[in-house]
């Protein structure tokens, strides 16, 4: 009995590295990746990258790596009917390595529709290639696909180093169009851009217009300052109307929990608000001194113990 035991669990285990050792070795066929991946092989067959097989930019060239992927295509062997039953999007990480094997040359300078360009400096940036060229394969077939536009590279872009001419990257007057066409530009840009232009990276928007540009709506510099929450106070007591253009009411409230600015008679009130609130509300704004300087150190002399004793208290419940 034992001996028969022995002999169909050394079949199975025979049997699973057979298996094993042959989706190993198909797995290095791109045929053997389109069972699965239809929409990308057909892609890939038609792209200027079908002379390379799918590990060439899908595994890292190293020992390492080679064992990771194996198990991997294990792993989405088994996985593929639940996969499919899911219908989530297949996705893929190709590495820079992987790109540079073949892309060694990053300081040379090329011009590709009107548009001149530089990788060292994509490179030092630890940006991935396929944050600009994911579809270079695959085409439509990848899920979710990221493209050079002027957005990205604006995050550079926006100093005086690298330069901020039109010229440093365009190789003759580009149509405004032309660069709002594609990534988050499209969306800030729109005929409705004067209700989706705060969506984007505002940080962004002085490479193409001037420092005044913002004030002739907004009545203060934008994008607001690292400061802004320290300082806001006083610029949406002067201006409500224009913090309004942007934001909604339920903004103030929804960090302030009370109404703002106080009113006239907050100093006689404000002890009930703080039992009400807790300190905690007040400290969003105020620090712990400001209210020592009343409760604790600036006593009048000659106060009335019972009126002490209520200051006192109020402050000893409201910073519960």
């Amino acid at each position: 009995m034992n001996i028969k035991r022995s002999t169909i669990t050394f079949a199975v285990i025979g049997a699973l590295v057979v298996i094993a050792n042959s989706i190993s070795a198909l797995s290095s066929q791109p045929s053997f990746c389109g069972i699965c991946h239809g929409k990308e092989y057909i892609a890939w067959q038609k792209s200027n990258h079908g002379k390379f097989s799918c590990n060439a930019c899908h595994r890292r060239p190293d020992l390492a790596s080679f064992a990771a992927q194996r198990i991997d295509v294990f792993r989405m062997v088994a996985l593929y009917p639940i996969t499919l039953m899911s219908r989530q999007p297949v996705t893929a990480r190709v590495s820079n390595v992987a790109c540079r094997s073949c892309h060694t040359d990053d300081t040379k300078t090329t011009t590709d529709k009107n548009i001149r360009m530089n990788h060292k400096a994509v490179d030092k940036g630890n940006y991935q290639c396929t944050d600009c060229h994911s579809t270079i394969v695959h085409g439509k077939a990848v899920p979710n696909p990221r493209f050079a536009s002027m957005d990205k590279c604006v995050d550079c872009h926006v100093g005086k180093n690298p330069g901020t001419g039109c010229s440093t990257c365009h190789t003759k007057n580009v149509d405004p169009l032309d660069r709002t066409f594609k990534g988050p530009w499209q969306i800030t840009h729109s005929q409705n851009w004067r209700k989706l232009h705060g969506m984007g990276n505002m940080k962004t928007c002085r490479i193409c217009h001037s420092d005044d540009f913002c004030l002739r709506c907004h009545s203060v510099n934008m994008p607001h300052p690292d400061s802004w929450i320290n300082t806001h106070g006083k610029v949406a007591i002067k201006s409500r109307e224009g913090c309004l253009k942007c934001h909604q009411e339920s903004l103030c409230k929804s960090c302030h929990q009370i109404d703002m600015p106080h009113g006239p008679n907050f100093l006689e009130i404000h002890p009930q608000e703080v039992g009400r609130l807790t300190t905690k509300v007040c400290f969003n704004c105020h620090q712990k001194i400001g209210c020592d300087r009343c409760h604790s150190q600036h006593i009048h002399p000659g106060i009335p113990q019972n009126k002490l004793k209520e200051l006192r208290k109020a402050l000893s419940n409201g910073s519960r």
